[in-house]
């Protein structure tokens, strides 16, 4: 019976456990769909004044975009410079043993070099179809990768389960540019 009883206890620690978890996953996923909604849509229709290529012609466009891309490059650049800060003040050099205490450095350093080139080819295809003020995304998506990546980065440092509002942010703001891209896509045409 005594067995039996800890057996009952053990999984109903579990359970409480799995249940807390999808109670975190489903307030930070939220707080990241408000999150995103709000850059979105506030930065698109709350502030027109955001500064849009002259001209429609490509060349603007692509000009624009890499300058829109400088806020994510800082987060990419940071996390280079965090990974060599750690080495140096840890002494975690390679082939010294020490290369777990970079673990996490490393882990952001690689989920954002993959998340900024989803972004950046994501955001360059769509430039091919958005017009005039429609530019106004760029900028908008440009931002919400950085406040995605800052808040990953604090929530990783504090539990590895915090870092799901950042991670959310990433990832609902480029399946919309990604889903906006296939509807115009479709809705534009493939070709010019």
């Amino acid at each position: 019976k005594l067995q039996y009883a800890c057996t009952k206890m053990a999984q109903k620690g579990k359970s409480e456990k799995s249940a807390s978890g999808l109670g975190l996953y489903i307030v930070l996923t939220s707080l990241a769909l408000v999150t995103t909604v709000s850059i979105f849509y506030g930065g698109y229709y709350l502030f027109p004044c955001l500064p849009v290529p002259a001209s429609d012609d490509f060349s603007s466009k692509l000009v624009y975009t890499f300058r829109c891309a400088f806020a994510p490059l800082l987060v990419l650049m940071t996390a280079i410079l965090m990974v060599g800060n750690k080495r140096r003040t840890s002494g975690a050099y390679p082939l010294t043993g020490k290369e777990h205490l970079l673990q996490l450095e490393k882990n952001f350093l690689a989920n954002t070099l993959e998340q900024f080139v989803v972004f950046l080819v994501s955001t360059l295809v769509l430039i091919t179809y958005l017009q005039g003020e429609e530019m106004r995304l760029v900028p908008l998506s440009a931002i919400a990768f950085f406040v995605g990546r800052v808040l990953f980065r604090v929530g990783y440092g504090i539990a590895y389960y915090y870092r799901g509002w950042g991670m959310s942010i990433n990832f609902i703001s480029q399946g919309f540019i990604i889903g906006l891209t296939g509807y115009l896509m479709f809705t534009r045409g493939f070709m010019f």
